[in-house]
């Protein structure tokens, strides 16, 4: 497991330190599903996930 801590700009954007980027395997300019369950925890999933879980 991978933990580190980052910040939210002013403008949203939220930067992935590189040790957690590299630990998913997070490409640049990659897409991400972003959602938070019901206990206010925020998940990330890639593109490419969604699409082996849905076949595509």
């Amino acid at each position: 497991m991978a933990i580190s801590s980052t910040k939210i700009s002013a403008n949203g954007q939220i930067v992935i330190p590189s040790d957690i980027r590299k630990k998913a395997k997070i490409k640049e300019g990659e897409t991400f599903l972003i959602y938070v369950t019901s206990d206010g925890e925020i998940r990330l999933i890639t593109e490419e996930k969604i699409r082996k879980k849905i076949g595509k």
